[in-house]
């Protein structure tokens, strides 16, 4: 392959690999099967302006058949890829870049944040916008994440942690003392795990109980 490749390649149910890579002004997409190198297929979008990073890894979500991925440039571009055949299903543009990794609720609406400082709510069939949440900070930087009940919560440049609920309303949030600038971990028993560029790990029984390690 061609090109810089600065996100995590995901899997699908069949082992199926995808990859994202920054080709100059485009982006592609490549699929290929667990036991080949040859590529099954390539999605390729023009994104018409040179200064563009595509950091973010792409989302699978297997009951749409869809693939998600966002870009960050001068704007920001969200893209929607038909697993199947590789052909682009919707693509909507933000005001700022997105580095930020789609997650994908229950329901297929996909969530990601932004560098303008919202999370964003589509619906999976033609990207409709169901809600937009803004946060205190200035960017989204790090992924969303999704608990058994649906609620999503999501880091931002100020290092306060929101819960938010899937209609888009604020529960509760929580601050540590710099930027959350990755995906918050849910254990199996609801404890949130957390990181910040304080150099501290956090877990989160609830918002108001919380232990922390300091790593050097």
């Amino acid at each position: 392959m061609n090109g810089y490749i600065s996100s995590a390649p995901v899997l699908d149910g069949e082992g199926n690999v995808y990859v994202a890579v920054n080709e100059s002004a485009k982006l592609k997409l490549h699929k290929f099967k667990p036991s080949s190198s040859t590529k099954q297929w390539t999605f390729e979008e023009n994104i018409q302006e040179s200064e563009n990073r595509v950091i973010s890894s792409p989302a699978i979500d297997v009951a749409n058949n869809r693939l998600y991925i966002g870009v960050c440039s001068t704007t920001g571009l969200m893209f929607s890829v038909n697993l199947n055949t590789g052909r682009r299903a919707w693509s909507k543009r933000m005001d700022q870049g997105i580095v930020s990794s789609p997650a994908i609720g229950k329901d297929g609406t996909i969530y990601v944040g932004c560098l303008d400082g919202r999370l964003y709510a589509f619906e999976p069939e033609v990207g409709a916008n169901r809600w937009t949440f803004s946060v205190d900070g200035y960017f989204i930087i790090g992924s969303p994440s999704i608990d058994g009940n649906g609620v999503i919560y999501v880091g931002d440049s100020d290092g306060i942690l929101y819960a938010v609920s899937p209609e888009g309303k604020e529960l509760w949030r929580w601050s540590t003392t710099n930027s959350i600038e990755s995906a918050p971990v849910i254990a199996s028993d609801g404890t949130l795990y957390i990181t910040s560029t304080d150099s501290v790990l956090y877990a989160l029984k609830n918002p108001t109980a919380v232990r922390d390690w300091r790593t050097f």
